[in-house]
């Protein structure tokens, strides 16, 4: 009788794969790793080797080879959002065989219970648990829920991943004092330790994020495919890399998204370029530069600065909104909206905090955004004013 072929696991090919079970040619942390940086930030396409290759090779292969001394932070914004998502978190490398191969056998799938995903040993015949771990492999958090994990110390979580950090368009969005709930996130879970490395990665929705003003990243600057490293004052560092999709990296499947449709949706998915929602453009006829009876400046953070002209018509006021390519001047008769307050600018009475619906110039501004009396410079532009409307008005 022929003895039975054995049968190689993928992952033992080296021409393919490295010695952890990476694909060669396809993106992994190894580069952004290399900086040694405190933050590390991933930006890029969708499908294009962000979370697959954090979640693992710097989450549970770090857990593994430490016998469960290193686990890791999962954090995503909505607790919906971890509802939805955590029993399926790791599907990928249970399904591609990955977890059975790295571990030798020893773990073959990956529970979630209270907050918590746990290594397990499944008989593969009738799928009960035959070992867990006694050590979690990863803890949740939903960031809009950070007081409520204020008390217990986490000293063996080693990294946190945050997990689109950009928000889709269609979800809830950002949170109202986001940044400070992410700050009160990370002290929660880091208290006075230095060995940290926090992870954020997003696919390219929109530069319209406080994350990047906050960390003092001017993301219209950053190119695919380029890797910027940043130190602040008190000493911590970040390093951001825009990935980039190669043309030998391109999947197959990008025939289902290369349609070229209105919203850019296509070559955000497959190249990695931003994905803006298509805004009214001025229409020539009604030239902002002899009808403009107003104007006001929108500061959208790391010093850039909109202009809004409110323009008249034959029919109802329209307003154009466009970069201003010279510095403010804060003089007195300057209507300004800002994020925060300045204290320097007490002395003038026109700086605004927000959009306000019930003051009389605000509520015309807003009013002439919702009903679709505004027109923009380009698509850029239309998103940093939305994003400044919705997260500034009360």
């Amino acid at each position: 009788m022929p003895r039975k072929k054995q049968t190689v696991c993928k992952f033992e090919d080296r021409n393919k794969y490295n010695e952890y079970g990476s694909k060669i040619g396809k993106r992994n942390n190894e580069q952004i790793n290399a900086t040694g940086c405190d933050f590390r930030m991933i930006v890029g396409r969708r499908s294009n080797g962000k979370t697959y290759p954090t979640l693992v090779f710097d989450g549970i292969k770090q857990w593994i080879d430490t016998d469960g001394e290193e686990a890791f932070a999962y954090v995503r914004r909505w607790g919906d959002d971890l509802k939805d998502n955590a029993p399926q978190l790791f599907n990928g490398c249970i399904s591609d065989g990955w977890l059975n191969w790295y571990s030798k056998g020893k773990w073959n799938n990956i529970t979630y219970y209270r907050r918590c995903w746990y290594l397990v040993k499944l008989d593969p015949e009738t799928g009960e648990v035959k070992e867990k771990a006694k050590k979690p492999l990863a803890y949740a958090f939903a960031l809009n829920l950070a007081e409520r994990y204020k008390g217990p110390d986490y000293p063996m979580v080693k990294r946190i991943i945050f997990d689109e950090f950009i928000p889709e368009k269609k979800t809830q969005g950002y949170i109202p004092g986001e940044w400070k709930l992410w700050k009160s996130l990370l002290s929660t879970i880091i208290r006075e330790r230095t060995d940290v490395i926090v992870y954020m990665i997003a696919n390219t929705i929109s530069k319209a994020c406080p994350y990047f003003d906050a960390y003092h990243i001017d993301i219209d600057e950053v190119e695919a495919g380029t890797l910027a490293t940043y130190k602040y004052s008190g000493g911590g560092t970040l390093a951001l890399e825009y990935c980039k999709d190669s043309g030998d990296t391109t999947v197959a499947s990008s025939k289902y998204f290369e349609i070229d449709d209105d919203n850019g949706t296509g070559s955000m998915i497959t190249k990695g370029e931003w994905e803006t929602d298509l805004y009214p453009e001025l229409p020539r006829r009604l030239s902002h530069v002899n009808r403009t009876v107003f104007k006001f400046f929108i500061k959208t953070g790391r010093n850039k600065v909109i202009q809004g002209n409110i323009i008249e018509t034959n029919g109802p006021a329209c307003v154009f909104f466009h970069m201003k390519t010279t510095p403010l001047q804060y003089r007195s008769t300057d209507y300004v909206y800002q994020e925060v307050w300045d204290a320097d600018l007490l002395d003038n009475p026109l700086i605004r905090i927000g959009f306000s619906r019930t003051r009389g110039v605000d509520k015309l501004i807003l009013d002439m955004v919702a009903n679709n009396r505004a027109f923009y410079s380009n698509n850029d532009v239309g998103d940093k004013v939305r994003a400044f409307i919705n997260m500034n008005s009360r």
